[in-house]
């Protein structure tokens, strides 16, 4: 698992990347996608459906910002259908990390594509990859082409033998102007032999908190 957390890091480390790039285009991105990662969704609203050996194990769970820890937001469980009394906490730190920069990742500078559009809006994308060794991730980023507020984020991920996965980040305007992710759709693939599973996770994130200073 911890395998497959790494591979989901280096996924982080594209969103956005830190290659040297003077598209004051892409700089705005930056800037704003710096300034997101300074809240903390307080409420998350998760619906989840694993395959496994046939089975489709079907969970919609609640969770609540319950406080700090090392300055990371860590999370109550306040609701799980169906219910389980073994989980009375959720760690959520992974997912976290999907937004958190890696100076150990690799990365070109990203290309740019004007004139295109999402949800017949116009947008300029921007989009570059990163590789370590078998591993291989891409992201694709939709911002406005006139202030670089960024719209939707899709990364993908696929490392043989262990894992394929596409995470797609739609972003909402708090009440500061800041992007902040709203809705993120997990779809995760496992390829290790005798393990081979699917989840589809959909995370919907609200109530947001300002992250502790330092």
């Amino acid at each position: 698992m911890k395998k497959i957390f790494a591979i989901l890091i280096l996924a982080g480390a594209l969103a956005p990347l830190q290659a040297q790039n003077n598209d004051a285009l892409w700089k705005n991105t930056l800037a704003q996608l710096d300034a997101s990662r300074k809240w903390a969704a307080g409420e998350i609203e998760m619906i989840s459906d694993v395959e496994k050996g046939g089975a489709v194990k079907h969970e919609v769970s609640s969770m609540r910002l319950r406080g700090w820890e090392k300055g990371k937001p860590a999370y109550a469980l306040v609701r799980q259908e169906p219910p389980d009394e073994k989980k009375s906490a959720a760690d959520l730190s992974f997912l976290d990390k999907l937004n958190t920069l890696s100076d150990e990742a690799t990365a070109n500078t990203p290309t740019r594509t004007d004139g295109q559009s999402l949800d017949g809006v116009p947008c300029t994308v921007f989009e570059s990859r990163a590789d370590q060794a078998l591993q291989k991730a891409t992201m694709k980023l939709w911002v406005d082409p006139a202030s670089g507020a960024p719209r939707q984020m899709v990364v993908t991920v696929h490392a043989p033998l262990v894992m394929d996965a596409t995470i797609i980040t739609r972003y909402t305007t708090g009440a500061q102007g800041q992007p902040l992710a709203g809705m993120i759709d997990y779809a995760f693939e496992i390829l290790i032999p005798f393990r081979h599973s699917k989840a589809r996770i959909k995370q919907a994130n609200s109530g947001w908190v300002a992250r502790p200073a330092g």
